[in-house]
């Protein structure tokens, strides 16, 4: 399996603001570069770092790219590279006046070369030292703090961040990206390195490779790099987030299994998670799940003989299925009346399930018996057993099928169609039967649930469908239909 292009197309999902939900509550990257600006101005003010050739003022807004790769997210901003960060390399004269002469191959403080960066990471090992004298008179090339360093010259893209206490300091063919913070963090270098690994971030940084013996480019170019930034909210989300995925591209190579295999027992872990409370956090400030309850079923009455298989996270409450859906179960209609122009639709089995929403079957009945009415659930209760739908409009449903209708129009009806899939093999180990499997009406009732205040299930489907979308996209891309 290509995990390579898996890794990529999870790089490429988060540069372009697809991999976490945006929240219109974090502060707006414009704000945190205004930030970076001024700190930019203080340091060139203090002699620190030099006044670019074009330098611009904090507030002044003709700094932002008007021709950029991609569109991102509201909130989001492009910039330049040279506009968030310091970036240097060792220059020649210094090498020749300074370095040169005074090399040793034991002690004092090490000098990073290209080879020092490799696979992403940095390699602690090094061949050539200087004294601390000769690089305390070179402090523009001092690797002192945080930072990214790439070689310009041969493995071009290869990125790594230092970020180590001590005294370090730059030697040829590797260059430095000095993240200008100023107090606080407002853009990661985890995040810098994110994009300049994505296909996007490759593209732009080596759009002015030279093509000679060894591949380069200059630190000039690698200033001019765009990169868009999201708000350091969403920067933390998104870091986050990749380490879970890559972890997930991990157990991959690890289990030699099928991207489709892979991506099918993932989805049934995410919803393994959701129906336990575990998927996302819960806010204490939540309208507790008994409350909502009460209102979907004023009959409502918590019981003391209800065993839910596992802890019960605090603010939800367990009940059955029949004390918020109505549970319908199927009859057949005389099979004379089946056509395929009058009457209503009819269903008999998952034969026209989807993913999700139940398609046309083109068949009908001109003597329904019983309805699935618009907006309800479809469970199979017949060979198979446990697989669910949601019919968009009213059918009629014959004996393979059971229509749990909602109770109140308060109930979040794609929330139950996730957390009832997840009860597939529940379903299973309740079927009885020897020609074909099948389960009754009063096992579906009688299913225990738990229901979560409203909010945190807005919360979980809302997790849920993000980590779905990002699977099919894998999948898809794997899969060659991307």
């Amino acid at each position: 399996m290509d995990t390579k292009k898996l890794r990529q197309k999870i790089l490429d999902l988060a540069i372009h603001g697809k991999l976490v939900p945006q929240d219109p509550n974090d502060e707006p990257a414009s704000v945190l570069l205004e930030r970076i600006r001024a700190e930019k101005e203080k340091l060139i003010k203090e002699g620190k770092i030099k006044a670019p050739k074009k330098s611009k003022s904090a507030g002044d807004t003709s700094h932002y790219p008007k021709d950029v790769p991609f569109e991102v997210p509201e909130g989001w901003c492009w910039t330049s590279i040279d506009d968030i960060a310091f970036v240097t390399k060792l220059a020649g004269f210094e090498y020749t006046e300074y370095i040169a002469n005074n090399l040793t191959g034991h002690d004092g403080v090490p000098l990073f070369k290209g080879k020092n960066v490799q696979d992403g990471k940095i390699i602690y090992h090094f061949e050539s030292f200087i004294p601390k004298a000769i690089s305390d008179n070179l402090p523009r090339s001092q690797v002192r703090r945080k930072c990214l360093l790439t070689p310009y010259v041969g493995t071009i893209g290869n990125i790594g961040i230092h970020d180590k206490e001590g005294f370090y300091h730059l030697g040829s063919n590797v260059g430095k990206i000095e993240i200008l913070n100023g107090s606080q963090t407002d853009i990661y270098e985890e995040y810098v390195k994110l994009f300049l690994q994505s296909p996007a971030g490759y593209k732009e940084l080596t759009k002015q490779k030279k093509a000679t013996a060894q591949d380069s480019i200059s630190i000039e170019a690698i200033r001019e790099v765009l990169i868009p930034i999201p708000p350091r909210g969403e920067q933390q989300r998104i870091l986050q987030e990749i380490s879970y995925w890559i972890s997930f591209v991990d157990s991959i190579e690890q289990a030699g299994t099928s991207i489709n295999d892979t991506i099918c027992t993932a989805k049934a872990r995410i919803l393994e998670l959701a129906i336990h409370g575990k998927l996302v956090p819960q806010d204490p400030l939540d309208e507790p799940g008994i409350k909502l309850l009460k209102r979907i079923n004023p009959d409502f009455r918590p019981s003391d003989n209800l065993h839910y298989e596992g802890c019960v996270p605090k603010g939800w409450q367990e009940c059955r299925l029949y004390d918020i859906f109505n549970v319908t179960m199927g009859q057949s209609p005389n099979g004379n009346t089946l056509n395929k122009t009058d009457g209503v639709e009819f269903h008999q089995g998952k034969i026209y399930f989807t993913e999700k929403y139940l398609s046309e079957s083109g068949i009908r009945t001109t003597s329904p018996m019983k309805y699935a009415t618009s907006n309800s659930l479809l469970c199979c209760v017949r060979a198979p057993v446990g697989v669910f739908n949601i019919t968009p409009r009213t059918i009629c449903i014959g004996r393979g099928l059971c229509a749990l209708i909602p109770r109140s129009e308060e109930i979040n009806l794609n929330y139950w169609f996730y957390v009832l899939c997840s009860y597939k093999d529940y379903f299973d180990a309740k079927a009885t039967g020897t020609t074909f499997k099948a389960i009754s009406g009063e096992i579906v009732r009688n299913t225990i649930v738990l229901m979560p205040p409203m909010l945190e299930q807005n919360r979980i489907l809302t997790r849920i469908t993000t980590l779905f979308v990002i699977l099919d996209q894998i999948s898809n891309t794997i899969n060659g239909s991307e």
